[in-house]
């Protein structure tokens, strides 16, 4: 049995905003992921809140169960 992985994310673009509002000045009211391809699975709902808790704001999911 292989041990447990503990991926880490990529540190934040220095491009981003970390004011958290959209770069024409929209705020982003609550964290928010967007499924491209559709309704996500139960796990790829509750990895994108994982995302969201780490570095709040918008996640676009361009993958497909």
């Amino acid at each position: 049995m292989r041990p447990a992985m503990h991926p880490r994310l990529p540190p934040p673009d220095p491009h981003e905003p970390l004011r958290g509002d959209a770069p024409e000045g929209v705020p982003v009211p609550a964290p928010t992921a967007i499924f491209l391809a559709g309704p996500p699975s139960p796990g790829a709902d509750r990895l994108s809140d994982l995302i969201l808790a780490y570095r709040p704001g918008a996640l676009f999911v361009v993958a497909a169960d």
